[in-house]
Protein backbone atom coordinates (compact mmCIF):
# COMPACT_ATOMS: atom_id res chain seq x y z
CA UNK A 1 0.00 0.00 0.00
CA UNK A 2 2.93 2.28 0.60
CA UNK A 3 4.07 1.84 -2.81
CA UNK A 4 0.69 2.93 -4.11
CA UNK A 5 0.63 5.82 -2.12
CA UNK A 6 4.19 7.07 -2.83
CA UNK A 7 3.37 6.63 -7.12
CA UNK A 8 0.19 8.91 -6.08
CA UNK A 9 2.04 11.65 -3.99
CA UNK A 10 5.08 11.28 -6.46
CA UNK A 11 2.48 12.31 -9.53
CA UNK A 12 -0.31 14.03 -7.55
CA UNK A 13 -0.45 17.17 -10.08
CA UNK A 14 -0.67 14.98 -13.38
CA UNK A 15 -3.30 12.86 -11.87
CA UNK A 16 -5.06 15.35 -10.95
CA UNK A 17 -4.96 17.35 -14.22
CA UNK A 18 -5.85 13.85 -15.87
CA UNK A 19 -8.81 13.58 -13.52
CA UNK A 20 -10.20 17.23 -14.42
CA UNK A 21 -9.41 16.60 -17.72
CA UNK A 22 -11.78 13.76 -17.82
CA UNK A 23 -13.81 15.34 -15.58
CA UNK A 24 -14.35 18.23 -18.31
CA UNK A 25 -14.94 16.11 -21.06
CA UNK A 26 -17.66 14.14 -19.65
CA UNK A 27 -19.95 17.21 -18.63
CA UNK A 28 -19.22 18.40 -22.40
CA UNK A 29 -20.65 14.99 -23.35
CA UNK A 30 -23.24 15.28 -21.25
CA UNK A 31 -24.47 18.31 -22.49
CA UNK A 32 -23.86 17.74 -25.84
CA UNK A 33 -26.05 14.37 -25.27
CA UNK A 34 -28.80 16.84 -23.14
CA UNK A 35 -28.74 19.18 -25.97
CA UNK A 36 -29.66 16.58 -28.52
CA UNK A 37 -32.31 14.68 -26.76
CA UNK A 38 -33.89 17.84 -26.22
CA UNK A 39 -34.47 18.39 -29.85
CA UNK A 40 -35.72 14.96 -30.74
CA UNK A 41 -37.71 15.91 -28.22
CA UNK A 42 -38.74 18.97 -29.72
CA UNK A 43 -38.83 17.26 -32.95
CA UNK A 44 -41.02 14.56 -32.01
CA UNK A 45 -43.12 17.01 -29.88
CA UNK A 46 -44.14 19.13 -33.00
CA UNK A 47 -44.37 16.09 -34.89
CA UNK A 48 -46.78 14.29 -32.81
CA UNK A 49 -48.44 17.05 -31.22
CA UNK A 50 -47.14 16.23 -27.82
CA UNK A 51 -48.63 17.79 -25.13
CA UNK A 52 -46.34 19.69 -22.26
CA UNK A 53 -47.16 16.66 -20.19
CA UNK A 54 -45.87 14.41 -22.84
CA UNK A 55 -49.15 12.68 -23.69
CA UNK A 56 -50.51 12.88 -27.68
CA UNK A 57 -52.89 15.29 -28.61
CA UNK A 58 -54.96 12.91 -31.33
CA UNK A 59 -57.89 15.49 -31.39
CA UNK A 60 -55.64 18.52 -32.85
CA UNK A 61 -53.66 16.12 -35.36
CA UNK A 62 -57.47 14.68 -36.85
CA UNK A 63 -58.40 18.12 -36.52
CA UNK A 64 -55.45 19.02 -38.61
CA UNK A 65 -55.80 15.85 -41.26
CA UNK A 66 -59.77 17.31 -41.52
CA UNK A 67 -58.64 20.37 -42.73
CA UNK A 68 -55.71 19.50 -45.03
CA UNK A 69 -58.34 17.16 -46.54
CA UNK A 70 -60.73 20.22 -46.95
CA UNK A 71 -58.35 22.24 -48.64
CA UNK A 72 -57.58 19.33 -51.12
CA UNK A 73 -61.09 18.57 -52.29
CA UNK A 74 -62.19 22.18 -52.54
CA UNK A 75 -58.66 22.28 -54.97
CA UNK A 76 -59.84 19.01 -56.65
CA UNK A 77 -63.10 20.48 -57.04
CA UNK A 78 -61.47 23.33 -58.75
CA UNK A 79 -59.35 21.54 -61.13
CA UNK A 80 -62.28 20.08 -62.42
CA UNK A 81 -64.01 22.68 -62.95
CA UNK A 82 -61.20 23.88 -65.03
CA UNK A 83 -60.99 20.50 -66.83
CA UNK A 84 -64.26 21.04 -67.80
CA UNK A 85 -63.95 24.05 -69.04
CA UNK A 86 -61.20 23.34 -70.73
CA UNK A 87 -62.58 20.16 -72.39
CA UNK A 88 -65.57 22.56 -73.84
CA UNK A 89 -63.28 24.75 -75.50
CA UNK A 90 -61.34 22.23 -76.82
CA UNK A 91 -64.42 20.56 -78.73
CA UNK A 92 -65.51 24.05 -79.96
CA UNK A 93 -62.34 24.36 -81.88
CA UNK A 94 -61.84 23.68 -85.47
CA UNK A 95 -60.02 20.72 -84.94
CA UNK A 96 -61.29 18.51 -87.37
CA UNK A 97 -60.26 19.14 -91.21
CA UNK A 98 -61.18 17.95 -94.56
CA UNK A 99 -59.14 19.20 -98.04
CA UNK A 100 -60.24 17.97 -101.22
CA UNK A 101 -58.23 19.15 -104.69
CA UNK A 102 -59.54 19.88 -107.82
CA UNK A 103 -59.24 21.11 -111.19
CA UNK A 104 -62.64 22.63 -111.98
CA UNK A 105 -61.55 24.11 -115.93
CA UNK A 106 -60.14 22.31 -118.64
CA UNK A 107 -57.76 25.15 -119.59
CA UNK A 108 -56.00 24.83 -116.49
CA UNK A 109 -53.61 21.81 -115.66
CA UNK A 110 -52.97 19.77 -112.07
CA UNK A 111 -55.57 20.69 -109.00
CA UNK A 112 -54.76 23.92 -108.27
CA UNK A 113 -58.32 25.08 -106.85
CA UNK A 114 -59.01 23.42 -103.54
CA UNK A 115 -62.13 23.12 -101.12
CA UNK A 116 -60.96 23.00 -96.72
CA UNK A 117 -63.69 21.74 -94.36
CA UNK A 118 -62.59 23.48 -90.68
CA UNK A 119 -64.77 22.04 -88.34
CA UNK A 120 -65.30 21.52 -84.29
CA UNK A 121 -66.95 18.22 -83.01
CA UNK A 122 -70.40 19.25 -83.39
CA UNK A 123 -69.73 19.50 -87.26
CA UNK A 124 -70.19 23.52 -87.11
CA UNK A 125 -67.06 25.38 -88.86
CA UNK A 126 -66.81 26.71 -92.19
CA UNK A 127 -66.02 25.80 -95.68
CA UNK A 128 -62.97 27.70 -97.77
CA UNK A 129 -63.13 27.26 -101.51
CA UNK A 130 -60.50 28.78 -103.60
CA UNK A 131 -60.97 28.65 -107.43
CA UNK A 132 -58.41 28.93 -109.65
CA UNK A 133 -58.22 30.03 -112.78
CA UNK A 134 -55.62 31.48 -115.93
CA UNK A 135 -57.41 34.63 -115.25
CA UNK A 136 -57.11 35.09 -111.14
CA UNK A 137 -58.31 32.78 -107.99
CA UNK A 138 -61.44 33.60 -106.27
CA UNK A 139 -62.14 32.43 -102.41
CA UNK A 140 -65.33 31.72 -100.78
CA UNK A 141 -66.16 30.79 -97.65
CA UNK A 142 -69.62 29.51 -96.43
CA UNK A 143 -70.09 28.71 -92.70
CA UNK A 144 -71.40 25.29 -91.51
CA UNK A 145 -73.47 24.40 -88.66
CA UNK A 146 -73.80 20.60 -87.87
CA UNK A 147 -72.34 19.39 -91.71
CA UNK A 148 -74.99 21.93 -93.00
CA UNK A 149 -74.99 25.15 -94.98
CA UNK A 150 -77.27 27.61 -95.49
CA UNK A 151 -75.27 28.31 -99.18
CA UNK A 152 -75.34 26.17 -102.17
CA UNK A 153 -72.97 23.52 -101.58
CA UNK A 154 -70.48 22.34 -104.36
CA UNK A 155 -69.45 18.27 -104.47
CA UNK A 156 -66.40 19.31 -103.42
CA UNK A 157 -67.15 21.40 -99.91
CA UNK A 158 -69.62 18.60 -99.59
CA UNK A 159 -66.75 15.84 -100.22
CA UNK A 160 -64.17 18.23 -97.60
CA UNK A 161 -66.94 18.15 -94.75
CA UNK A 162 -67.87 14.37 -95.07
CA UNK A 163 -64.09 14.33 -94.90
CA UNK A 164 -63.05 16.46 -91.79
CA UNK A 165 -66.45 14.80 -90.34
CA UNK A 166 -64.67 11.08 -90.22
CA UNK A 167 -61.25 11.99 -89.58
CA UNK A 168 -60.74 12.65 -85.87
CA UNK A 169 -59.41 15.85 -84.62
CA UNK A 170 -56.03 17.38 -85.25
CA UNK A 171 -54.14 16.76 -81.82
CA UNK A 172 -50.51 19.21 -81.44
CA UNK A 173 -48.00 17.22 -82.05
CA UNK A 174 -46.70 16.78 -78.45
CA UNK A 175 -49.39 14.75 -77.44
Amino acid sequence: MQAWYDFVAQFAPELLLALLIGLIVVLLWTFFLAWRLQRLYSLRRSRLRLHADGTLDIETMVQHMLDTLDKQSAQMHRLEENLDTLTQRVERLAGHVGIVRFNPFQETGGNQSFAIALLDSQGNGITITSLHSRDGTRVYAKPVEKGQSDYALSDEEREAIALAMRRPATTSPHT
